[in-house]
């Protein structure tokens, strides 16, 4: 796939082999603190000391932590995009079903979880809690990466059941990019959910979810404890019935 000029990361990646080298050396450095610790928790300084740089060097390629984060958020979301192109093509797919589809994508995400944990909950943390600082080029590289996705998953539009598939496979999208994102930043022990189980419960989540005819009940007022006109309802159901003398 080739990628438009807006999609490439922040930071031109420089020409001399000495410099590359220097800039390979921060962002492998990065990654490696990453996989043990929280992205907030790690300083500029101690990227540097990883890296075998000095702290002076490390703030030429990168104004600040976030910059670098920035650096590597793209990075990974153009390789993604870049694997995404060949993984979705047509004519490999052509008559796989659409739960076959869902359970080889549920794989890849947790997989890719597994193996960039620290970078992956950084992403997740600045997307569900810092939207605001979102870069321009990680916005594009998100929601063409989603595209893609979506387009594959309605190659399938005759097996899924819901009255609007767009909106429905946009749904999924949402609720399986979230399940894996709250996999990674709360503890697997508080879930008590491994990458297996994760995995298969997050695919027959999305299967039934887009190929089952549900029809959603009446809401009953009777029984919804918020709803302004339950304690009404109760109160009237609970006083005595008034008899004729």
């Amino acid at each position: 796939m080739i990628k438009s000029e807006q999609n490439t990361p922040p930071l031109n990646k420089p020409q001399q082999k000495r410099s590359a080298k220097t800039l390979e050396r921060i962002i492998a450095a990065a990654i490696r603190l990453l996989a043990d610790r929280e992205y907030q928790d790690i300083s500029m300084v101690e990227i540097a000391r990883e890296a075998g740089i000095s702290v002076g060097t490390i703030y030429t390629r990168f104004a600040d932590k976030d910059a670098l984060l920035t650096y590597l958020i793209v990075e990974l979301q153009n390789n993604q995009l870049d694997a995404a192109g060949e993984m979705f093509d047509p004519d490999f797919w052509q008559g796989v079903p659409l739960a076959q589809r869902i359970r080889q994508w549920v794989d890849l995400m947790v997989h890719s979880s597994e193996r960039n944990p620290g970078i992956l909950r950084a992403i997740a943390i600045r997307q569900l809690f810092r939207r605001g600082e979102l870069s321009e080029i990680e916005i594009a590289n998100r929601n063409e990466t989603l595209s893609l996705i979506e387009f594959w998953l309605l190659e399938c539009r005759d097996e899924i059941k819901n009255a609007d598939p767009e909106k429905a496979v946009r749904f999924t999208l949402s609720l399986m990019t979230h399940g894996v994102q709250a996999n990674l930043l709360f503890s697997r022990d508080h879930w008590g959910v491994g990458p297996a189980d994760l995995k298969n419960e997050l695919a027959r989540a999305a299967i039934a979810y887009l190929t089952a005819e549900t029809e959603l009940p009446d809401l009953d007022e009777r029984i919804k404890p918020w709803s302004p006109e339950y304690k009404t309802i109760r109160q009237a159901e609970a006083s005595p019935k008034k008899t004729r003398q």
